[in-house]
């Protein structure tokens, strides 16, 4: 994720696994990236996760309190 505002911050990065009907198997945090102010990342760990589908949320939002950006949901399927 990146920090496109005029003026980039600290942001408040979150990231949410949930099964299709929306129960949450995994919640991360994202994190500055090394040396590139403006770009968060996050590791997402795949281990325990049943075979099925699932949904990746991302939102974000200033640290100055600001209401969150969602990102689209990402579906995708563990094999």
């Amino acid at each position: 994720m990146y920090d496109n505002r005029d003026t980039p911050g600290r942001l408040l990065v979150t990231i949410t696994v949930t099964k299709p009907g929306g129960d949450v198997v995994r919640k991360v945090t994202g994190a500055r990236a090394d040396g590139d102010e403006p770009r968060y990342t996050a590791s997402i760990p795949m281990d325990g996760l049943e075979p099925g589908k699932y949904v990746l949320i991302m939102d974000a939002r200033a640290a100055e309190n600001a209401p969150p950006v969602i990102a689209p949901p990402v579906p995708f399927t563990v094999k």
